[in-house]
């Protein structure tokens, strides 16, 4: 019973660290292009908000009107990264709406359809984008900056100019990744002692046995 409740955990541990991973990976940009002849595309940004929901904001161009034949309505959709059926977002309408999801998605499409309160893509898909990460954000990203104007007064013998310095990178920190680095280290420590739980557990059995 004891190495039951110990595996348990340590998958819980382990289904949370991959969770994590993809809620994050539903923040980014996605630009949807068309799939058809025509020149219409739109792209969004999708945001991990503090209530824990996606902020979803989308713009698009060239939407034409009727889209097909009698066809009026564009309906946007997302693919979630758990592969279950896509989940409807909203009509487009113009070409610019703000939506919220709590769902995490890999990427987003559009369908032309009859019905603007279609529960399911029927249509044809016109539009189609994957999420992309915001390379802005992303770690390990540098910014040059140069300096001017800059008066260094040193003591002693040692005197430098300004001018020798040409540039002077800094390092930009992401607090969301420095966040999720620490949660993905503490998940494999307590992964560690986990396994180092069971072998005990699994050693004291034997003795006993």
């Amino acid at each position: 019973m004891f190495k039951n409740f110990a595996i348990s955990i340590l998958i819980f541990f382990l289904f949370w660290t991959i969770t994590t991973k993809s809620i994050y990976a539903s923040e980014g940009i996605i630009q949807m292009r068309s799939l058809t002849t025509d020149s219409y595309r739109c792209y969004s940004t999708s945001i991990l908000m503090q209530d824990s929901n996606y902020l979803v904001s989308v713009t698009c161009r060239n939407l034409k009107y009727p889209a097909d034949n009698s066809i009026l309505y564009y309906i946007l959709w997302a693919t979630p990264t758990n592969e279950s059926p896509p989940i409807k977002l909203a009509e487009l309408g113009l070409g610019r709406i703000s939506v919220k999801t709590k769902i995490p998605f890999k990427n987003l499409f559009v369908t032309i359809e009859n019905d603007p309160k279609a529960k399911y893509p029927t249509g044809k898909m016109v539009m189609k984008g994957d999420i992309e990460p915001i390379s802005f954000l992303e770690p390990n990203i540098k910014e040059s900056v140069t300096p001017t104007n800059v008066n260094l007064n040193l003591t002693n013998t040692e005197t430098y100019s300004a001018q020798n310095q040409e540039q002077v990178t800094k390092e930009k920190s992401n607090p969301k990744e420095k966040l999720f680095s620490a949660m993905q280290r503490a998940s494999i420590v307590a992964a560690i002692v986990l396994v180092i739980l069971v072998g005990i557990i699994f050693a004291v059995s034997k003795a006993k046995g």
